[in-house]
């Protein structure tokens, strides 16, 4: 399935390419890359979809499944899929195949019609994002919405060696991948080099 337009716009976000457009310095060689890259990728993706009569249930390790897809031509033993999407999403090895029939080691609960996706750019990036997502919710439990501590005297919360720190370097970690993915630079570690993205 192909990326949405917001879900494009939440990648460049993540890349740090949000505030370019044309005219921006790096428009041509990033901004417009990535536009290219990530439609040759989508008209690369190949998808199905396997529909459930019965739920799998969770599991609390992966157990062998069988799904039914709807076109299992593209699909081999061997292949590295991803299963369902969201949080439900998880990827698998195929371990067999039998007409339009793969078995897969499955632990998360799935239902319904769900799409099967071969492992490529796509649904890596939309892994990606997804654990993009995890870190900055576990940011915000922790830390809320701002990093100050006290009013009445500033004190900022220690930026080394801490949770926030931690968590930090995992959102860095998981944009690394993002940017890796698709083949562009993590405009990130520029920024956070102390190099500058001029804006016209």
């Amino acid at each position: 399935m192909p990326l949405t337009t917001a879900e494009l716009q939440r990648i460049k976000t993540e890349l740090g390419m949000n505030a370019l457009d044309v005219g921006a310095d790096f428009y041509i060689g990033i901004h417009q890359i990535l536009e290219v890259v990530v439609n040759q990728h989508i008209a690369a993706e190949v998808s199905t979809t396997a529909t459930l009569g019965t739920a799998i249930a969770q599991a609390s390790a992966p157990a062998p499944q069988t799904l039914a897809l709807a076109d299992a031509s593209s699909f081999s033993a061997g292949d590295r899929v991803f299963i369902d999407v969201d949080t439900r999403s998880e990827n698998a090895t195929i371990q067999s195949k039998s007409g339009s029939n793969i078995v897969v080691q499955l632990k998360k609960a799935h239902s319904g019609t769900i799409p099967v996706t071969l492992e490529g750019p796509i649904p890596l990036a939309l892994e990606a994002l997804r654990h993009i997502l995890e870190v900055k919710g576990r940011i915000a439990e922790i830390f809320g919405t701002g990093t100050l501590k006290k009013v009445d005297e500033v004190e900022w919360y220690p930026t080394v060696g801490t949770q926030l720190s931690a968590l930090g370097e995992q959102l860095m970690f998981w944009r690394d991948e993002l940017a890796n993915v698709l083949g562009v630079p993590n405009l990130w570690r520029r920024k956070s080099c102390g190099s500058t993205v001029s804006v016209y």
